[in-house]
């Protein structure tokens, strides 16, 4: 990929079903500006703007980077301070990160206690399904 003499990078357009937090767009857009996403749309509202366009029909695209696994960066730990999740999440944004999974590695129980907020469900207790009651349920899943 050339870069433009004007110094910022060449814009170049991804379309596809694009996956955002809430929705799948069919006909989604990305756009790419020196290899970083400078934007996206449901439609194709911004090819206007790109200098190259590649089609991808049968994809899903993701914009930006998911990581199933993240358990601490820029001087977070999420196992020691998990108040401190929400700085995590800002300072992941500059990497490119948008989606992870903050996990903790293996530890005593009462670490892991420390660092896990209480579940508002009891383990081993299904919620009830749409419809039954609360005794059906519960019985269901002790059976």
């Amino acid at each position: 990929m050339t870069e433009p003499q004007d110094g910022r990078g060449k814009l170049m357009a991804l379309r596809g079903r694009v996956i955002t937090d809430y929705e799948v767009w069919p006909e989604g857009t990305v756009l790419l500006e020196g290899g970083a996403i400078a934007d996206v749309s449901p439609d194709d509202s911004l090819l206007g703007d790109a200098e190259e366009v590649r089609e991808y029909p049968d994809s899903l695209l993701l914009p930006g980077f998911v990581d199933l696994q993240v358990n601490g960066a820029f001087g977070v730990d999420v196992a020691s301070e998990p108040h401190r999740v929400a700085e995590l999440s800002e300072a992941l944004l500059s990497t490119g990160t948008t989606s992870y999974l903050p996990t903790i590695i293996s530890s005593p129980r009462a670490s892991t206690r420390r660092s896990c907020p209480p579940s508002p469900r009891r383990p081993g207790v299904l919620p009830p399904a749409p419809g039954r009651s609360r005794s059906a349920s519960t019985s269901r899943a002790r059976s």
